[in-house]
């Protein structure tokens, strides 16, 4: 059941405008909320203008199917299944109705929602609002090129996430309030652009808030990339199919045509073409995760081998420093030994000497004796004699 109460969603891939874009729906009567992500030097330094709960919320549904942001793939109906056995359907509705409870008119942007928008869509039915969507995109080269600047991200695999965001944000949207936004055209005509997307999406563009956004937030110091369509055509890094969406939504974003049937038709055409380029990436990604696990098996093995040769050593080590005190020990024991058998050896030699000095002495007395017996002997003799 619908509510008087509106949701103005920004969809798009990182680095494409998003944040200038959500910034911009103030001039528009629309709330943020009050929990934003606050801006970082040389990213976003003006703000993110990304509500810092939905961020949250949208990272652990990420990881509870096994994706993050930058992931090859995108949220499958299979994938749903899983969010509804883990509570997120109730966790997601409850922040927002918390989020839209006092705003008559709130916005919410994260590139995220692009990727979980088969999710969210779900949750914006349960809550019951009318809900808008604005669509900013920005030549494929300055995002890739962005995204490597910011993240290290190949060229290709930034191309590539262009096509995981936009693909489910127009093919889901088809039928729905829907505006779509150049970031590019946006900073070069931003009267025009805000008049256009306020119309488009049934609010009332405030002038007053206009001229502050303009004169605040419109800088063009802070777009470091920029790349026309020319550049683009020429880049043989980047698929046909990429050009094809890209060059059909911008033409729109000009009033060149219409967004009507025949976007549509394109857009069952190109998410045909995904599909088959999402399972030929996948492909490659299991390969690649092949490659990666025989790798790290290798490298486990390795480096048991390094530990076993490693303990060895130490072994080895441990042994010879073993040895060294065992030899030690020893030679400390000879020595002690060569002293107590000096000491033996110096005793024995003692006693010897005593032994044969005891021995000089008692011939010395028996001579003495003999001598006075003889004397004595020679005494009596002669005492006779006189007698």
């Amino acid at each position: 059941m619908k509510t008087e109460k509106k949701l103005i969603v920004v969809l798009g891939v990182h680095r494409s405008g998003t944040s200038t874009v959500a910034r911009s729906l103030v001039t528009m009567g629309v709330e943020l909320g009050d929990n934003l992500m606050p801006g970082v030097e040389r990213d976003n330094q003006k703000g993110f203008w990304e509500d810092l709960d939905l961020y949250a919320l949208n990272e652990e549904i990420l990881d509870a199917i096994g994706l993050t942001w930058f992931s090859a793939s995108v949220i499958k109906s299979s994938d749903l299944d899983i969010l509804r056995k883990k509570g997120f359907y109730e966790k997601a509705e409850e922040l927002l109705k918390k989020k839209t409870d006092k705003a008559k008119v709130f916005g919410i942007k994260d590139p995220r929602i692009s990727k979980l928008l088969l999710f969210w869509k779900e949750i914006f039915e349960r809550v019951g609002l009318e809900v808008g969507y604005v669509l900013a995109i920005r030549n494929p080269m300055s995002v890739a090129r962005s995204l490597y600047e910011r993240d290290g991200i190949t060229l290709s695999m930034g191309y590539y996430l262009f096509l995981t965001h936009i693909i489910p944000s127009v093919r889901l949207t088809e039928n729905c309030t829907r505006t779509i936004i150049d970031y590019d055209y946006l900073l070069d005509r931003p009267e025009k652009e805000l008049l256009r997307v306020s119309e488009s999406i049934g609010l009332s563009l405030c002038k007053q808030k206009s001229s502050e956004f303009i004169s605040n937030f419109v800088d063009f110091d802070l777009r470091h990339t920029r790349f026309g369509s020319d550049d683009l055509n020429l880049d043989r890094g980047c698929l046909q199919l990429i050009k094809d969406i890209y060059q059909s939504l911008l033409a729109i974003t000009y009033g060149h045509h219409a967004d009507s049937n025949s976007l549509r038709t394109k857009a069952i055409s190109w998410y045909s073409d995904f599909e088959a380029l999402e399972s030929l990436f996948q492909d490659q990604n299991a390969r690649t995760d092949e490659l990666e696990r025989t790798i790290a098996d290798h490298g486990i093995e390795l480096a048991y081998r390094l530990k076993v040769i490693e303990e060895t050593d130490q072994a080895r080590k441990d042994q010879h420093a073993r040895a060294d005190q065992l030899e030690r020990i020893v030679a400390d024991q000879a020595i002690e030994l060569a002293y107590r058998l000096k000491v033996i050896e110096e005793t024995d030699q003692a006693r010897k000497d005593q032994h044969a000095r005891a021995d000089k002495l008692e011939s010395i007395l028996i001579n003495q004796v003999g001598n006075i017996r003889d004397s004595l002997a020679q005494d009596a003799s002669q005492a006779i004699k006189g007698a």
